[in-house]
């Protein structure tokens, strides 16, 4: 059961709850499922009728302490909290089983506060409705919480339908226009939120000082040999599992713990220490252990603009870089979405480069250009091939070939634009590249060295599914669109993705350094009987450090495609390339009211791009290649895009505009 139209709380209890329900609360965050949750709940106590709110967002809760799930009620004082159960992080998609482990908690705790006493249950959800966590995270709520209803926020009443993404719950979905005042929050607004609900809670503190023996210690511990680790982060004590209340590190040692707590707790067993800390007056999230592991990026989906390393008076000075985390990689936007087409993809755990395409480069350091190992180009025209010179003068020297993809004809433009300059003293340090040119079923292939005007020709190599790159760790896919010419679209695929417990490092005796590096390859080289010297003498095998450090996940792939018409054959294809890719980077050129100029110029609208990405079932996506007509009203893109499609990011720079 589904609806469109817009209808006040008294309505909706009239319509949706007569009986006493058990209903879940869906959407994005900033959505305005707590503002609906609040005003149903209003209704309901004006009624008389008994009705509890489950928050489910320990991030950052309607009530209750930042990084716990409560349970509360609501009268003309407000909410009341009834019963809390903390967790181990607050991020509910990185812990979804204590997440429901404490959800089966506070509805147990609900039996002993409400013995005998029917009422209504509102469950108010993080921020997910698509993509894996959800998946995981939805149906399982519905199932241990015998939800019989679901309450969609969606944009506005025209939406027709529910939101492409959400997993198939078996419950019937009401769809609920969210409030005009709706938005999410920015990062900053969050994290102000969420210190003003930890420092009210812990407004009223108690010192708390006891021998470190008295606790079993669970969560997220570092350790007690690291003293500065433990200052501000945030604990919860419990009597075997019963919480008893929540509090903070102001100094621990192997002997004692010195806490400020909530409340002093009439006993207590177990302390569990969380992957938040409170300093500078800022709760936030523990940084991800780094060592010689993945850099710190933005745990948010959102696609963030980043500062340009050179900052080179170009057409682009202004525009800001938009960069995404796909795994193990960063995948940058490095002219933004306004700017020439040029996507670098940088490996984190080595110093390995592809682009995808190569326009304006004047923000490109010369660092990058001697990592960069494949270029993939869609086409010819300037503003996708324009920086190509950068990468040849780059290269001057004692480089590996590098391999260059691009649809027939490309050889032609590599040979001209290399070929057009004087080789007279490069001697033997001639860049050199291995052009791979796309005919279908097989790539035709040669190697071009500046400075020796021939062509060496190499062996043709035979298409696979699509497949042009093959290597220990991912793979590359290309398919043929049309734009008045034939352009290529890629899909860059890792196999799996590595995680490298620290606990079990430091469980070993093991620091990080570069050995871990050639653990990764020989992994992906299936190299298990290879040694791994660790610098302390031991010399474990692939296989016995694999079992012992690493968590093998999915990879997750991205997808780049840019320049094609809105044909159906275009469609089809590249919807199949992308298929339930994490990033989908796709070009927007034109509002719909342009579309015949897209039409004309064999460009997409909005729209199209945004059927692309809801047919593809992607995770999220990133469009770009924005015409220069809307320098001035990119906002204006954004908002058509959010009509179309939930999965479009935004900008982190764009939410000043008004947008989530």
């Amino acid at each position: 059961m589904t609806t469109a139209s817009g209808r006040s709380p008294a309505q909706l209890v009239d319509d949706l709850f007569a009986q006493d329900r058990r209903a879940i609360l869906l959407g994005q965050s900033g959505s305005g499922k707590t503002t609906l949750a609040t005003a149903l709940m209003a209704e309901l106590q004006a009624r008389g009728r008994t009705a509890v709110c489950l928050n489910c967002d320990p991030g950052l809760p309607a009530f209750g302490p930042p990084g716990a799930l409560s349970v509360a009620r609501f009268d003309a004082q407000g909410w009341t909290v009834l019963a809390t159960a903390p967790l181990c992080s607050l991020d509910a998609g990185r812990f979804r089983l204590p997440l429901l482990m404490a959800t089966r908690y506070l509805l147990q705790t609900l039996d002993t506060l409400l013995p005998s006493c029917e009422f209504t249950l509102l469950v108010d959800t993080p921020g997910l409705y698509q993509g894996v966590a959800a998946m995981e995270l939805l149906p399982a709520l519905v199932d241990s919480i015998g939800i019989d209803l679901g309450l969609v926020l969606t944009p506005d009443s025209n939406t027709p339908r529910l939101p492409t993404g959400l997993p198939p719950l078996q419950i019937p979905l009401e769809q609920i226009p969210r409030a005009p005042e709706a938005h999410p929050l920015t990062k900053a607004e969050r994290w102000q939120s969420r210190n003003r609900l930890w420092q009210s809670h812990m407004a009223n503190a108690h010192d708390y000082q006891v021998p470190r023996d008295q606790f079993v210690l669970a969560g997220t511990p570092p350790a007690l040999t690291e003293p500065e680790t433990w200052q501000g982060r945030q604990i919860a004590l419990f009597h075997d599992e019963q919480p008893q209340t929540m509090g903070e590190v102001v100094s621990a040692s192997p002997q004692q713990f010195h806490l400020r707590v909530a409340s002093v707790p009439a006993c207590a067993n177990r302390l569990l220490v969380r992957d938040a800390v409170n300093r500078n007056g800022h709760l936030r999230t523990v940084p991800k252990p780094t060592g010689n592991e993945l850099p710190e990026f933005p745990d948010d989906a959102r696609a963030i603009e980043v500062r340009a390393e050179l900052g080179a008076l170009t057409s682009i000075t202004q525009e800001p870089q938009v960069a995404v985390r796909v795994g193990s990689v960063v995948a940058s936007l490095v002219n933004g979405v306004m700017g020439d087409p040029l996507l670098q993809v940088r490996m984190l755990h080595h110093p390995r480069s592809l682009l995808f395409d190569v326009g304006d480069t004047g923000r490109m350091p010369l660092r990058a250009a001697h990592q960069v190992s494949d270029l993939f180009l869609s086409h010819g025209h300037a503003d996708h091939i324009g920086g190509f010179i950068w990468l040849v003068r780059s290269r001057i020297g004692h480089f590996p070939p590098c391999r260059i993809f691009g649809p027939p004809g490309v050889l032609g433009l590599i040979k001209g634009m290399v070929n057009g300059i004087l080789w007279d003293r490069v001697e033997d340090r001639g860049p050199c590249f291995e052009v791979h040119e796309w005919h279908g079923a097989r790539l035709k292939r040669w190697r071009v060295t500046a400075g020796n005007p021939s062509t060496e020709p190499l062996p043709d190599q035979p298409v696979d599914d699509g497949i042009i790159v093959r290597e220990p760790g991912f793979v590359v896919r290309a398919a043929e669109l049309d734009h008045g010419t034939p352009v290529l679209a890629y899909a860059y695929e890792p196999q799996s993705q590595l995680r490298v417990r620290k606990d079990k490092l430091d469980e070993l005796g093991l620091a990080p350094g570069p050995w871990l590096q050639k653990l990764k390859q020989a992994y992906f080289r299936s190299h298990w009987s290879e040694r791994i010297e660790l610098g302390d003498g031991r010399t474990p095998t692939v296989d016995e450090l694999t079992r012992a450090l690493l968590l093998v996940e999915p990879g997750e792939k991205l997808a780049y495609a840019t320049d094609f018409g809105d044909s159906e054959e275009n469609v089809r294809r590249l919807s199949e390339l992308a298929r339930n890719a994490h990033t989908l980077f796709c070009e927007a050129s034109f509002l719909c009211a342009d579309q015949p100029q897209a039409q004309r110029t064999h460009h997409l609208t909005t729209e199209a791009c945004a059927r692309i990405a809801n047919r593809a079932q992607v995770q999220q996506l990133v469009a770009f290649h924005f015409s220069h007509r809307y320098e001035k009203r990119r906002e204006e893109v954004y908002q058509e895009l959010q009509q179309y499609t939930p999965r479009v990011l935004i900008p982190k720079a764009m939410a000043g505009n008004g947008l989530p």
